[in-house]
């Protein structure tokens, strides 16, 4: 659950360049994923796997390499591999995203 960590503020912050994007191009399949630094961030277009769900397909925020991001994230280990949950997302050092993780519907 990322809501207790959330409303703690108990999340990771990175700023960087997107690296290694990979786009899907349907939004019913796949999903988008890019890198910056060491850390790989995974979303598909739906909430059900984390709060950021906007693929590039789907007006999404992250769209090319080289773009500058700050990323709010939670790291949740499940069977011994880590997935990271982008829970606030900033771009040209404008607040595009404030996830608000309440356990419903995520913006």
């Amino acid at each position: 659950n990322l809501y207790i960590p959330y409303s703690q503020k108990k999340y990771n912050v990175i700023e960087g360049e997107v690296k290694n994007l990979f786009l899907s191009e349907r939004y019913e399949e796949d999903y988008d994923s890019f890198e910056i630094g060491s850390l790989k961030f995974y979303y598909t277009g739906s909430s059900l796997f984390g709060p950021y769900c906007r693929k590039a397909c789907d007006d999404g925020f992250i769209r090319n390499n080289g773009q500058h991001i700050k990323v709010y994230y939670i790291s949740i280990e499940y069977n011994e591999i880590i997935e990271n949950y982008i829970v606030g997302l900033f771009l040209d050092s404008k607040e595009l995203i404030d996830m608000k993780v309440k356990g419903k519907r995520h913006v």
